[in-house]
């Protein structure tokens, strides 16, 4: 069986939705939400206002706690 993969999502404010990175490990995820890496990936995307969510390749309409 294949291991899960967390994906963190950017929803923007116009509909537009970015996979900005994922990792098998879900606190990974949950910390690069504030990463600079993150930040800068959204600034050079032009998203100004967006939600994040977390979703996984078994079920990718399931979605996870930010923290």
């Amino acid at each position: 069986m294949a291991d899960k993969i967390y994906v963190l999502v950017a929803y923007s404010s116009d509909g537009r939705l970015f996979d900005l990175g994922y990792s098998t490990s879900l606190e990974e995820i949950r910390a690069s939400v504030n990463s600079e890496e993150v930040k800068e990936q959204l600034k050079e995307l032009k998203i100004k206002e967006c939600e994040f969510k977390i979703r996984d390749n078994y079920y990718p309409t399931n979605y996870y706690a930010l923290e």
